[in-house]
């Protein structure tokens, strides 16, 4: 959409992903990329901009490297979709960071706010907290055993190091939610679960966004989680400066297929592991209240949460 900044006219997005978490975002994003009629930036998942613009990150600068908070940067990824029936962004640090994100929303789109659509997929926040677990093992970030991992003591010791050490509170959706829902008319909230029916997911949110239907690859396994069956491997297919600069040699739809193919093949390096049923127990009451407030919210049965 056309929007203004200081007294220039720029392109804003039409519609914002903010997570949650592993939870599908990045599904929901290869998606997206794959219709002829909708523009997300290649390269730029995960901007923080909203969540972080005009303040300190607090983070260490390492852990959030594709961080875009700059302004005129950040407007510049929109650019090439000036004529793209839509155009969206995605990063999972809006959810969380839900109060800081819509302040600068307000301040970016002014009377425009109301045109926003937001787009939402949540997870079993039990799952979601131990994929985010091993997902960070994978990524060589994480070495405590997840029991330990969200022990208070320990979370309030990392959760401004990096992203996503506050592996529980990612997870308590109702608030963060409600409040995308007081600002924002028209917010669409889809389930882990509904990625198992890729046609009526595909139908409602191209439908939701005011676009035709589009067939799109199934099976995407895009940013897996587990613990890595051999680390040399991960570490090239996610690394290496060689595939990387070939990558970017390529045309973006290329690159978007590479990514794809990248994460079909990591997931075959990756060993799923579970969590312990009497671990399960244990947390599962942590999230009870929240789950039942939520289920209310967005009016979908989340009993097989609970």
């Amino acid at each position: 959409m056309q929007g203004t900044w200081n007294n220039k006219k720029v392109v804003l997005p039409d519609f914002i992903i903010p997570g949650a978490a592993k939870s599908g975002t990045t599904t929901l994003y290869r998606i997206l990329q794959q219709h002829p009629d909708i523009f997300v930036p290649n390269r730029s998942k995960e901007t923080y901009f909203f969540s972080y613009f005009d303040r300190d990150l607090p983070y260490e600068k390492e852990f959030v490297s594709q961080a875009v908070l700059n302004p005129i940067e950040y407007l510049s990824l929109f650019e090439k979709g000036r004529s793209a029936s839509t155009i969206g962004e995605a990063s999972i640090g809006y959810l969380y960071d839900h109060e800081a994100c819509i302040k600068n929303m307000k301040r970016f789109y002014g009377d425009k706010l109301s045109n926003v659509k937001i787009v939402m997929i949540l997870r079993n926040p039990v799952d979601r907290a131990f994929s985010h677990y091993n997902f960070l093992i994978r990524n060589g970030f994480e070495d405590l055993s997840f029991e330990m991992a969200i022990s208070e003591k320990v979370v309030l010791k990392r959760k401004n190091i990096r992203p996503g050490f506050d592996y529980l509170n990612y997870g308590m959706y109702y608030e963060k939610v409600k409040a995308f829902k007081e600002n924002f008319s028209e917010c669409k909230v889809f389930l882990f679960e509904d990625l198992a029916n890729y046609s009526k997911l595909t139908e409602e949110l191209f439908s939701f966004l005011k676009v035709k239907r589009h067939s799109v690859q199934k099976d995407i396994k895009a940013n897996p989680s587990g613990v890595p069956k051999s680390e040399w491997i991960v570490r090239l297919l996610r690394k290496n400066s060689f595939l990387k600069a070939l990558y970017r040699m390529f045309p973006e739809k290329m690159q978007n297929k590479m990514l794809t193919t990248r994460d079909n093949l990591m997931s075959s390096f990756l060993k799923k592991t579970k969590l312990s049923e009497e671990l399960r127990e244990r947390v599962k009451p942590l999230f009870a209240e929240d789950i039942q407030k939520l289920e209310i919210l967005i009016e979908r049965d989340l009993s097989h949460w609970k």
